[in-house]
């Protein structure tokens, strides 16, 4: 296995599980920092707030299932996307936010450091998917070349 897939498998995989983990640990915690960027009502952020945790673990836990790791590399990959859209909405409309990414562990981080964080973060996350791509892509050549 290649050392660089392994290490962006690692890394991308534990944050999103980390990440889902600790808003599981808190719930209510977790709609408060959904809520807060005012991009939808109550009810709706409460259905993502509970949803959203389980979301992530998948995607993370889904980046080590060999016939479903494009699918978890893709998932980590729009999620990143979607918090940078949500995070950048924040900050341009200067709301005072709490990412809620890490539970009660990141409440001191700001939206502008985080939103930054998860830049790098979609980094890795297109570097992974786009390796998870050529290897399935060389399996599959393989597999037709077999046949």
């Amino acid at each position: 296995m290649n050392p660089l897939r392994l290490l962006l498998r690692t890394l991308v995989s534990g944050l999103f599980i980390v990440a889902g983990l600790l808003k599981l640990r808190d719930a209510d915690l977790t709609l408060i920092a959904v809520y807060q960027y005012q991009l939808m009502s109550w009810e709706s952020a409460g259905v993502l707030a509970a949803t959203l945790p389980w979301i992530e673990i998948a995607g993370g836990v889904g980046i080590w299932i060999s016939k479903v790791r494009l699918g978890g590399a893709t998932l980590c990959l729009g999620l990143t996307a979607l918090f940078i859209v949500a995070l950048g909405s924040a900050v341009a409309r200067d709301l005072d936010v709490s990412c809620g990414c890490f539970g009660t562990s990141d409440l001191h981080v700001t939206a502008l450091k985080r939103l930054g964080e998860d830049i790098g973060l979609l980094v890795l996350c297109v570097g992974l998917w786009r390796s998870e791509l050529h290897r399935l892509r060389a399996q599959l050549q393989f597999e037709a070349d077999t046949v």
